[in-house]
């Protein structure tokens, strides 16, 4: 998990990014998915 602070256009904005690695065990193709929660000031 990461935290992020927004800059430029989202400048105070904070929050988390948390990622998740799978893999088919059958044909050992893997997928990622993201989730990012922001909080806007």
């Amino acid at each position: 998990m990461w935290r992020v602070e927004g800059t430029g256009r989202y400048e105070g904005a904070t929050g988390l990014l948390s990622s998740c690695f799978a893999v088919n065990t059958e044909d050992g193709i893997g997928t990622e998915k993201q989730v990012l929660r922001l909080f806007l000031p």
